[in-house]
This record gives C-alpha cells, sequence and structure tokens, in this order.
C-alpha cells in the first residue's frame, strides 16, 4: 500500500483544459489502494476593471467630490451669516462709540448688558476712554494754570513796580519838597521793593520744588517744639499788626524737614494776616497725635471763603475774587507753596470755613514722613 502511494504521489498533475477567463481548471487521475480518484484543481486569475467600471467610479468620484465642495459652500455661508449676525450689534456699539470720541464727546460710553466674549472689549473701551478724558482735563488744567501763572506774574511783579517807578517820579519831580516827605516816599519804596524781591522768592521756590529740585534734610523733630520755636519768633511782628497767636500742641515726633514744617507754617500764618478784615484777629494753632500720624490745625479770623473758591485755595496764583484787584493780598502763591510742601511729605492738607467766622485749614502729616523722601540736596 505504501509502494503505490508513493507512485501515485509522484505522478504529476496534468492540464485539464485551457484557462478560462476566470483562471486554469486542472484534473488528475490516481488510484490509491485500488480505489479509483479524481482531482480538480482550479487556480483563479486576477479579474481587471472593465472601461464602464473605470468609469463608474470615476464618475462617483466626481459626485463625491461635487457634494463635499456644496456642502463646505452651503456650512460656509451658514456660519457666515450666523457669526456676523452675532458680532453686527457689538460692532456697530463699538463704531458708534469711536465716533463719538473721534468727534469730541469723551464722557461717552458705551452700555453693554450681555455677558459675552465683547463685555471685556467695551470694558476695555471705556476705561481708555475714562483715561483719555482724565488726560485732557489734565492738560487743559496745566494749560489754565500756566495762562493764571503767567497772568499772576505779570499782575503780582508789575504791582509794585508801578508803586516804586510813581514814588520815584514823585522824587524827581520834588513832590515830596520835605525831609519827612522824602523819607515816607523812600520807605514806601523799601516796602515795595521787599514786596516784589519776596514775590521772585516764592515764585523760584515753587518752581524749584514743582521740580523736585529744592534741597530738602528731613531728620527726626519733635513738630509741637518746632511750631512753640515759630509761633515765638512771630509773635511780636504779628502782634504789632492785631494778630494774636494761640497755641494747643499734643507732644509729636515726626520724620521731615524742619525747613519745611517752618515754611508751612509762616505762610499760613502770613495769608491769614493780610486777609485779616478787622483791627484785631487770632491764629489758632492745634497740634493733636493719631494713629496713622498727626493733625495740625490753623483756624484764623477772617471773612472766610466762598464754598465754591475752597477746592482751589490751594491752586497757583489763586485768589478769590474779593483780593483780585487787592495788591496788598499777596501773589496766591504762599498756599500753593503750603500744598507742594505737604503733599511732598506725604501728607494731606484741605480747607473749612468755620462755624462762625473765619477759616480753618487741616495738615495731615505722616509721624513717619514720606516713605520716598530721601536727605536731598540738588
Amino acid at each position: 500500500m505504501g509502494t503505490s502511494t508513493q507512485a501515485l504521489a509522484s505522478q504529476s498533475l496534468q492540464e485539464l483544459s485551457s484557462s478560462t477567463p476566470n483562471g486554469s481548471l486542472y484534473m488528475e487521475q490516481a488510484e490509491i489502494d485500488g480505489i479509483s480518484y479524481t482531482i480538480y484543481l482550479f487556480f483563479s486569475a486576477p479579474v481587471k476593471e472593465s472601461a464602464w467600471n473605470e468609469l463608474i467610479v470615476k464618475y462617483w468620484i466626481l459626485v463625491l467630490f461635487v457634494l463635499i465642495v456644496a456642502a463646505v459652500l452651503v456650512t460656509n455661508q451658514f456660519l457666515t451669516k450666523f457669526v456676523f449676525r452675532k458680532i453686527e450689534k457689538p460692532l456697530d456699539l463699538l463704531v458708534s462709540g469711536v465716533h463719538e470720541i473721534q468727534n469730541g464727546n469723551l464722557t461717552y460710553r458705551i452700555v453693554y448688558k450681555e455677558k459675552d466674549e465683547f463685555l471685556p472689549v467695551f470694558k476695555d473701551f471705556n476705561q481708555m476712554a475714562e483715561r483719555l478724558q482724565q488726560s485732557i482735563e489734565q492738560i487743559e488744567r496745566e494749560e489754565r494754570n500756566r495762562k493764571e501763572l503767567i497772568a499772576g506774574i505779570s499782575h503780582d511783579i508789575r504791582s509794585p513796580l508801578t508803586s516804586i517807578q510813581a514814588y520815584i517820579e514823585g522824587l524827581i519831580d520834588d513832590i515830596a519838597k520835605t525831609p519827612e516827605k522824602r523819607k515816607t516816599y523812600l520807605y514806601t519804596i523799601k516796602n515795595k521793593a521787599e514786596d516784589l524781591e519776596r514775590i521772585l522768592s516764592q515764585l523760584f521756590l515753587f518752581s524749584k520744588m514743582d521740580l523736585g529740585e529744592y534741597p530738602e534734610h528731613p531728620c527726626e523733630i519733635y513738630l509741637d517744639d518746632e511750631i512753640r520755636k515759630i509761633v515765638s519768633d512771630a509773635s511780636e511782628e504779628f502782634s504789632e499788626k492785631g494778630m494774636t497767636i494761640t497755641e494747643d500742641l499734643e507732644h509729636v515726633e515726626i520724620y521731615a524737614d524742619p525747613v519745611q514744617i517752618q515754611r508751612i507754617i509762616i505762610n499760613i500764618m502770613e495769608n491769614s494776616l493780610k486777609y485779616k478784615d478787622k483791627d484785631e484777629g487770632r491764629i489758632e494753632i492745634k497740634l493733636r497725635y493719631t494713629e496713622d500720624g498727626c493733625l495740625l490745625t490753623i483756624a484764623v479770623d477772617g471773612p472766610g471763603v466762598p464754598e465754591q473758591s475752597i477746592e482751589h485755595l490751594f491752586e497757583v496764583f489763586y485768589r478769590s475774587d474779593s483780593s483780585r484787584h487787592n495788591p496788598e493780598r499777596g501773589s496766591g502763591l504762599g498756599l500753593a507753596i503750603v500744598a507742594n510742601a505737604v503733599e511732598h511729605m506725604g501728607g494731606k492738607v484741605w480747607a473749612e470755613n468755620r462755624n462762625e467766622e473765619g477759616l480753618e485749614i487741616f495738615i495731615k502729616i505722616p509721624t513717619g514722613g514720606n516713605e520716598n523722601g530721601k536727605d536731598t540736596d540738588n
């Protein structure tokens, strides 16, 4: 059996028929253990696409491409309309706001109540408009101050110069015929020259302070002792002019420049003397220690200040209407220098009318002084 099986297995296959369109068919007969077998083998060949199949495939590819393009176009148009409708109103509001600001309406603000991605944009726009308005107002204030400064300097220098010129001409024309009269003329010229020198000194001082170029030498001082010294030195002069000075001082230690402290108090006292409307007047100085510093109060007799003028009291060359035509009432620089000095010490100054006649000036000074203040000698 084994011999016959090997013999049959070694026989080669014979091709039954030729190749068909789809492949080749082979047949082989064999006898194994007396039994005849017929073996068929079919080998398939690769199928080739016909021209028609190729055309169909190309057609569907084209259709698919057209559908994709159409879908993209429709989707894009839909999204464009949807997005545009969503941003159309915010864009209109923003454009309107820009036009308002461009036309000079710096108070215009955009009101937008929706809580979406445009809300931060409108908040930024309003903040930008606010800063722009503040900047323009600051520039306008500085321009007004510049004009007032020039006008104030011209007025305050012209007044004593005019008086000096008039009295000198009187001496030249021999109007003052007696020695006493000539002495009076010379004494007046001397006073007017001193007024002129004081105005120029204050102007120079304010300019240096405003530019931060004034030398400072802060140190630990007892403010109550400094005030007592200032009052003691000035009491006689003020008493001769009908002004009494009283003091009520608590013990306070601060870090400040003694010269600046003296300048602040003297300027306020001299200002009160110029605006005294009675033969006799009084200056009350109080000093109180507070948790965050000290409070210096200087109350003066006088006519007070109109309420609409109080907020301008410490501006450069500002004078109330009643004093604008009275050169004896100073240049308007004294209180501006006070405000500048107090601010530089990290403090605050303001004024209030008293219930009775007069004005009260409050100065809040930190006991530690201005943190940025240093001993400078510019």
